[in-house]
């Protein structure tokens, strides 16, 4: 069996963030780095999701879609200029 290998982080927290973790951790039975590290990864988990969800929505709107394909190809033919802000 492979071995993982571990990386430590360091994060500095105000008094009352870091004992919220703490008494979140111990309601959930889990060390304080167990807890973040839980906590982190269902934070990437349901971004991820959304961002899913978000792209669905996007894509899913017809006038949206056409109207950004109408844009880009105007400013490819020179009809338009873009700005970036």
């Amino acid at each position: 069996m492979k071995s993982s290998l571990i990386q430590v982080i360091t994060s500095r927290l105000q008094e009352n963030k870091f004992q919220k973790f703490k008494q979140l951790a111990e309601c959930d039975n889990q060390s304080i780095s167990n807890f973040i590290e839980n906590v982190d990864l269902r934070y990437i988990e349901e971004e991820e999701y959304l961002d899913d969800f978000k792209n669905e929505e996007i894509f899913s709107n017809k006038e949206l879609i056409g109207s950004i394909k109408l844009g880009y190809e105007e400013s490819i033919e020179g009809k338009e200029t873009l700005i970036e802000l």
